[in-house]
């Protein structure tokens, strides 16, 4: 009975074997999606004509959808934004290209066109949706006869390299600052340097402005812009005290009636730059017109903000 189970055990083992072994792999080099895609540049029959600044005409040969940047000598440039599920390390290369005579060519541009041609890809994220922006210099020099060559068509070779998911090392607050002292909510809807002075703490806060001590008296809050949609992406876990400044006239500690605070405010949407499309996107919030800001008379750590001297402020 013996002789009869043992072979079976034995290829169980080795498929066991071989499975954690490529798990092992999987996880330690990353999984890699590779998509391979068809495309074809339709060229104009006709050249492209431009005026610079300087008063120079430049003419170029284009196609359908082209980009003429100036970094390459007006030439046009090949782009294409491809939606991607994956997400990780990510690179492309041509495959299979055919070429054709590039015809005229402004001269000043040919020092932009290589040997071969080299396919520059990037992660772009609008709208929700996961992107890769692939872009290339559809031109080469011939290594054999030194002429100048237009791409006509090739394939791309788009490469995804998963990245390991990680255990979260990141450490969290007992308790949120709001647990305990006297806070007051305030609101901004532009953004700026705001001012915190004696009329406000004793009229609209309704505070004696001499009950506290001006070291404690700290603003709390973690500046505009929407909560992100994943929960992974790092972001405090509780609010941060933000640098102030407090002036205190006579240096009694005390907020008197020529004393003041400021602090910067942000607006609640937000501008960040993307490399792939060289633009600054602008990101409406869609759940609030403002942005609020805590208050505290009693549980901030006196985080202010650390004067330049003139020397310094020259420089």
């Amino acid at each position: 009975m013996m002789e009869s189970i043992y072979p079976i055990f034995k290829d169980r083992t080795k498929s066991l074997l071989s499975m954690i072994l490529f798990l092992i792999g999987t996880l330690l080099l990353g999984k890699v999606n590779a998509q391979v895609l068809e495309r074809k540049i339709e060229w104009s029959e006709s050249s492209k004509s431009f005026r610079t600044l300087d008063e120079k005409n430049i003419v170029q040969p284009t196609f359908t959808d082209a980009t003429h940047l100036e970094e390459f000598g007006l030439l046009p440039v090949y782009a294409e934004m491809i939606p991607m599920s994956a997400y990780g390390t990510v690179s492309a290369q041509l495959l299979n290209p055919v070429y054709a005579p590039a015809g005229s060519l402004d001269k000043e541009s040919l020092t932009f066109i290589k040997d071969s041609i080299a396919v520059k890809a990037d992660w772009s994220y609008h709208q929700k949706v996961s992107s890769v922006y692939l872009s290339l210099l559809p031109f080469r020099k011939n290594p054999l006869t030194g002429t100048i060559e237009k791409l006509v068509s090739f394939n791309l070779q788009i490469n995804v390299k998963a990245k390991p998911e990680k255990r979260s090392t990141r450490s969290y607050a007992a308790n949120s600052v709001l647990a305990s002292g006297n806070w007051y909510k305030v609101s901004v809807m532009t953004e700026g340097i705001y001012k915190i002075d004696y009329d406000f703490i004793r009229t609209k806060l309704n505070i004696d402005p001499s009950s506290f001590n001006l070291n404690t008296l700290a603003v709390f809050g973690n500046g505009g812009g929407m909560v992100p949609d994943y929960n992974s992406v790092d972001r405090p876990d509780d609010l941060i005290e933000n640098s102030t400044m407090v002036v205190d006239n006579n240096g009694n500690n005390k907020f008197d009636a020529d004393d003041y605070l400021l602090f910067f405010g942000q607006i609640p949407d937000s501008w960040t730059w993307n490399a792939a499309t060289q633009l600054f996107e602008h990101k409406k919030n869609l759940y609030s017109t403002q942005t609020f800001y805590f208050l505290t008379t009693d549980a901030g750590t006196g985080k202010r903000v650390t004067p330049s001297s003139t020397e310094e402020a020259r420089i």
